[in-house]
């Protein structure tokens, strides 16, 4: 199994927040990924399914729109597979695909089916590209055409909310709301309309996500804003798909090897890397 990261072209940064290109020759991948941001997947080669337990399974279509993950999911890849992945930011979702996040929380939809056909020619382009930075440019095409289409603008509150996600354990979502000079109704609303979830939740999330990367980096999580162990544990499995214990064990490969390559990778947007 192999990993590598490319950045998207200029004009996409801030709505692409990096793209990744997985190989796989394993017969059968068997994974669990947490809670994600919201993202797109290319399937090139082979082919793939996610289960998201109690609820759904789906093989994902070979452009795959994936919404904001509000819990773990159980992914499999049948390999020798290529698949192309890009992550979307709260900013590029509404820009680029012009719905509200909220509706596809958690769902796998079709690309090709929520913004037209027209995709599909740069799709080929990247399945018989002969090097990455091909694929990477028939993404890039892909993108920058649904970024002309657009007529969304994102306001400027999503630039805030990214801003105190970065630093959740240590400010309140009154002072959020404060700062915006917004009422809780309109501050939902908006959280909702682009990240896919009610700001309770997306800040229990990405505490979760803050500990795993600190994990990572070989820091104690406990500090992340949890009342003791305990809770942490509980929110951590919640959100990450295992214990700390077992992440620690590197219970997830796809995690452990992607964390590791976003790591390595200066520039990469500080919200790409938690997710």
């Amino acid at each position: 199994m192999e990993f590598t990261y490319h950045a998207p072209a200029v004009p996409l940064r801030g709505l692409v927040g990096s793209y990744y290109i997985l190989r796989s020759d394993i017969p059968v991948l068997h994974d669990r990924l947490r809670a994600e941001m919201a993202n797109v997947r290319f399937i090139l080669k082979g082919h793939g399914r996610v289960n998201r337990p109690g609820r759904y399974t789906r093989t994902y279509p070979e452009a795959a729109l994936v919404g904001s993950g509000s819990v773990p999911c159980d992914v499999e890849v049948h390999g020798p597979a290529i698949l192309l992945g890009a992550s979307v930011t709260a900013t590029g979702w509404k820009r680029l695909f012009g719905v509200d996040a909220d509706e596809l929380t958690d769902i796998v939809v079709d690309l090709a089916a929520l913004v037209g056909d027209g995709i599909r020619a740069h799709v080929e382009r990247m399945r018989e590209a002969l090097s990455d930075a091909a694929r990477i440019d028939a993404a890039d095409g892909l993108f920058l055409d649904l970024l002309a289409r657009s007529r969304w603008q994102s306001p400027q509150l999503i630039e805030s909310v990214d801003d105190w996600l970065l630093c959740a354990k240590s400010r309140t979502l009154d002072s959020l709301a404060q700062e915006n000079a917004m009422s809780w109704r309109q501050l939902s609303r908006i959280v909702r309309a682009h990240y896919g979830m009610s700001p309770k939740r997306l800040q229990r999330k990405y505490r979760a996500l803050h500990a795993a990367l600190d994990m990572s980096r070989g820091i104690c999580g406990v500090q992340n804003g949890f009342y003791d162990r305990p809770h942490m544990i509980r929110e951590f499995h919640a959100f990450i798909g295992c214990t700390p214990r077992e992440y620690a064990g590197g219970r997830s490969k796809l995690i452990s090897v992607s964390v590791a390559k976003r790591l390595s990778i200066p520039g990469i947007p500080p919200l790409t890397l938690l997710s």
